[in-house]
């Protein structure tokens, strides 16, 4: 008798192990690749097992999020920290924990360049908020050539100077002034750094919220790195010899912001890590206050017209291009008045603030060193500090 279950079960089984036989014997290509669904992952961060995570502009826009913590966040070998979904002890900073070896053991770079650690809230952590170096600078210098196309249009004073050898002498001086900064930012940083981990300065010890501690922040450093050491170079007489070089410009443009003498670059770098060592301040928050400092410096010296209904109104709070070029008029009392760099309320507290109402009566540069071969070449400048003081009318200081 025929086993007809036998018959039909083997009929069955070369039927199935023809058919995929069958199947690549009619394709006239070889398979060069099998896709398993759900398995097409393209970014390479979660299909890699690498300590190293990459990410750039085109997977922020493909994820379709606008800040780049939210992205990383989602990332697999990321312990989410902060983002549109995540807020694990939230302090307004965007850190990042790889493999939650933590955030302050995570190296952060950014276009090929670490990011300092520093965070708003303090700490040890790279803060991905942080004003990138580039950034900073277009910014910087981006403002200036505005503010010089400005004093082209609506100057207040029209000049008749050449303006190549005066932006050139400037420029020196703001060269150095760079250079300076650049060389003592380790000193900024280490106080910072301190401060973060020790608990240390005015913003650790009191519980602020974010936008009070950015705030509070720049408020102290303005006062200390900025009023307080510009007063002391007026009341200091060896401090104020290195600073009559910023005083002895005639014709004070945008370009006059940074004209100081190298000497007097190193004393309010020092009284700028001062600053951030009594206010607590973070990295992130001296770079902001850099960036503003820098900026309000040319503002305040540029060569432009005030807006009449504005000016009461800003000067109050702010240092406007009026308020500080009284500050700059060539004898005494103005000399010594209007001493603020970015906030006005400083001089208006301390009693040092000066209204002109006629600003045509200013006239630039400082009684003591009106001769121009004096003040306007590079080597006669940088001695001044070192010769015999010239006391003004109404002199500064008693001689001893």
């Amino acid at each position: 008798m025929i086993d007809l279950n036998k018959y039909l079960f083997s009929a069955f089984a070369i039927i199935s192990l023809s058919v995929p036989l069958a199947i690549a014997q009619d394709s006239d290509e070889d398979v060069e690749e099998v896709i398993v669904t759900g398995s097409r992952i393209i970014d390479p961060n979660i299909i890699s097992s690498s300590q190293i995570a990459v990410v750039d502009g085109q997977d922020i826009i493909e994820a379709g999020v606008t800040r780049v913590e939210d992205y990383l966040n989602d990332m697999p070998q990321i312990s989410p920290g902060q983002s549109i979904t995540n807020s694990n002890g939230s302090n307004g900073t965007a850190t990042v924990n790889l493999r939650n070896l933590g955030c302050s053991r995570t190296l952060v770079l950014m276009n090929g360049r670490r990011m300092v650690p520093g965070t708003t809230g303090g700490g040890n952590c790279a803060d991905l908020n942080t004003i990138p170096t580039l950034h900073r600078t277009f910014f910087l210098v981006g403002g200036l050539t505005f503010l010089l196309s400005l004093e082209i249009g609506v100057p207040l004073f029209r000049f008749d100077y050449r303006k190549s050898k005066h932006l050139m002498t400037n420029l020196f001086y703001t060269l150095t002034t760079l250079i300076i900064n650049l060389l003592g930012a380790s000193l900024i940083l280490l106080a910072a750094d301190f401060n973060a981990m020790h608990s240390t300065g005015i913003l650790n010890m009191i519980e602020f919220p974010l936008w009070a501690k950015i705030l509070c922040g720049l408020l102290i450093l303005d006062f200390i790195g900025a009023w307080l050491v510009h007063w002391l170079e007026h009341k200091v007489k060896w401090m104020w010899k290195f600073h009559v070089i910023h005083h002895s410009d005639r014709y004070v443009d945008a370009t006059t912001g940074l004209r100081h003498h190298p000497g007097e670059s190193v004393f309010r770098l020092l009284f700028t890590s001062l600053a951030v060592f009594v206010s607590g301040a973070s990295f992130g928050i001296v770079m902001l206050y850099q960036t503003l400092s820098g900026f309000f410096a040319h503002l305040t010296h540029t060569n432009i017209r005030a807006i009449n209904f504005l000016e009461p109104i800003l000067s109050k709070i702010f240092v406007t291009p009026n308020f500080h070029k009284i500050h700059h008029h060539y004898v005494l009392p103005h000399t010594d008045r209007n001493y603020g760099n970015i906030f006005s309320i400083w001089d208006h507290l301390f009693g040092t603030a000066i209204k002109v109402d006629n600003m045509e009566m200013i006239s630039y540069g400082i009684d003591t060193h009106m001769d121009i071969k004096e003040t306007e070449h590079i080597k006669t400048m940088l001695l001044i500090p070192f010769k015999e003081y010239r006391p003004p009318v109404g002199a500064k200081f008693t001689e001893d």
